[in-house]
């Protein structure tokens, strides 16, 4: 009977640690438009997010682009992952 308690208490101590290490998905994502942008921050509707090295600037096809295409007035779609701006998705006029 011990083995076979020991054996359940194993089994939910995995499932707890995959639950745990896929707690950090990201969460759907955030539609807006662009206010500002900067170097190093993008404004959208009202709130600012910090752009990091490892941030993703896509239009909606998925093909990266230049922060400089992103002007006010744009709508994106932000990914974020633990309040870390991890993606942008913009509707690029070209």
């Amino acid at each position: 009977m011990q083995s076979m308690t020991k054996r359940f208490l194993t089994v939910a101590l995995a499932g707890a640690a995959l639950v745990l290490a896929t707690s950090h998905a990201f969460a759907d994502p955030i539609p807006g438009r662009i206010e500002e942008v900067t170097r190093t921050t993008i404004k959208v509707d009202g709130h600012t997010y910090k752009i990091e090295e490892s941030t993703t600037l896509e239009d909606r096809s998925g093909s990266r682009i230049a922060l400089t295409e992103l002007t006010p007035g744009t709508p994106v779609e932000l990914e974020l992952s633990d309040d870390h701006l991890v993606d942008v998705k913009a509707t690029v006029i070209r």
